[in-house]
Formats: structure tokens, sequence, C-alpha cells
């Protein structure tokens, strides 16, 4: 019914732009947080018939299909999104150039690769140190340098980016993570581990209240892996449970690279400490 209000709203006001920015943006965003990837590839298509080039249509695209294992078509959206980028055209600005490097971050995290980096931080860098800038642009590039904080184990980066986003509690970055589980990422780096565990939680409160099942899903894998690092009393037995059900909702929604991961987890929690 939403998806549908959104259409005959958009389709209202006539142009092909208007449909795209006020209809299937917000439903192909709501696809993917909900994981239904079959609506999100569905109105995606339809939208990138009519603006072949959009930012934050690429963006969207890219990032449904390396959650689905689909890399190698994920690859051609990403190349498409970074000559987007090169030339300079009016529409890419701040606010889809701090999209794209928590596009390139949240890439490199899921394929474990560490190819565009160098990207991802200028581009973040220039938002920040930019005269005007809008702030959910801030927040985007903010995103995309704390997620490479915590890919890279830098300590400093991480407790810088942990005071930002204390400020954003219990809500969604786009659809690249929660501010909970980003939070819960950022103390792990910095090995503070119960403050990890309770951001962790919160980030599993918050997906199971909105339905937030892929991030649900993450946010499961990446508190086992603060859980096994603590090892208390119950640490294994829990991080084994939460895997499990891990397991269930990435391979019910098809996220293969996540499925894989867990089952390393798993492996190796069975092999013993």
């Amino acid at each position: 019914p939403h998806a549908s209000a959104l259409r005959d709203m958009a389709e209202r006001r006539g142009s092909a732009s208007q449909l795209v920015n006020l209809s299937f943006v917000p439903i192909i965003t709501l696809s993917c947080l909900e994981g239904d990837w079959r609506a999100g590839r569905e109105h995606s298509d339809r939208a990138l018939e009519m603006s072949p080039l959009h930012p934050q249509l690429l963006a969207l695209r890219v990032l449904l299909e390396y959650e689905t294992g689909q890399s190698i078509h994920g690859k051609v959206y990403l190349e498409r999104l970074l000559e987007q980028r090169e030339s300079s055209r009016p529409s890419f600005n701040n606010y889809s150039s701090g999209r794209l490097s928590m596009v390139i971050a949240e890439v490199d995290r899921i394929t474990g690769s560490r190819d565009r980096w160098e990207i991802a931080e200028s581009d973040a860098d220039a938002i920040l140190s930019a005269r005007f800038v809008i702030p959910v642009a801030s927040m985007y590039a903010k995103a995309g340098l704390a997620l490479l904080a915590a890919q890279q184990g830098d300590q400093s980066a991480a407790e810088e980016h942990y005071d930002y986003f204390l400020r954003h509690r219990g809500t969604m970055i786009w659809t690249l993570a929660s501010a909970d589980r980003l939070l819960g990422l950022l103390a792990q780096t910095v090995r503070d581990l119960e403050q990890a565990a309770a951001h962790f939680e919160d980030a599993l409160a918050f997906c199971r209240k909105a339905g937030y099942r892929p991030e649900l899903a993450w946010s499961l894998c990446d508190y086992s892996d603060t859980l096994v690092a603590r090892g208390q009393l119950g640490d294994r037995t829990r991080a084994r449970d939460i895997l499990e059900e891990c397991l269930a909702i990435s391979n019910e929604l098809g996220m293969r690279p996540l499925m894989e991961r867990v089952a390393a987890r798993l492996d190796g929690l069975a092999a013993g400490p």
C-alpha cells in the first residue's frame, strides 16, 4: 500500500526525475531495509531505465547486489557510480560523495577487500573539510570513515567517530547500518567490549522492532565477535546461539557472503577456544 501511494503521488507530479526521487528511491530503500531483494531489483530496474546515472539509485543497487552475493553485477553498478563521480556531473554533489564513501566501506567489508579505501577516505575528507555541507552528507562521510576505522583497527579514529555517533543512537544510517551497530563496532575496535556488547544489544532491539532483517543479521554476526573476544562465562554459548539465528536469517534472505562468514565463525566455535 505504501509503495502504491508513493507511485501515485509521484506520477501526479509528472516528471521522470520526480517519479524517481519521490517514489522509487524510498521504495527501493525500504525494500532493502526489509530484505525484499526481489522487489528492490524490480523497482531498481524500472527506475534505472528512466534515470540510469542517478547516484542514489546506483548506490542502492550496488549494496543490494553485494549483499546477495552477486558481486559481478555489483561491480558493474559500482564502476558506473565511480564513472559518474569522475565525470563531475552536477548531480554528483557532497550528498552523493558521502554516500559513495559508505558504499565503498561496506562493499569492502562484505568482500574482505581493500580495493578503494583511498577513494572512500578522500571523498569523505573532502566533504568534512568543505565550507558548506548539509548535515546528512557529513553523517554519511563519517559513517564511511567509521566503518573503515573498524576494518583497519584504527583505535584513534574509532574513538573520534564513537563520540559523534553517540548522538545518533536508535537510528538507521541509510541502508548501511544502524547507529547502534556502528557504535558497537567502534567500541569493539578500542577494546571496550562491555560497551560494545551493550550497543549490539541496542542494535538487536532496534532492528527487531523496525523489521530490518538484513541489518539484524549483520548485528548478530558482529555481536558474536564481541562475545567471543570477551570470553566471559556463557559468552561462547550465547555467541553460538546468535550465530545460528543469523545463519537462519541470512539463509532465508539469500545473503550468501554473510552466510559464509557465519559458517566460518560457527566452525571456529566448534573447534574450541
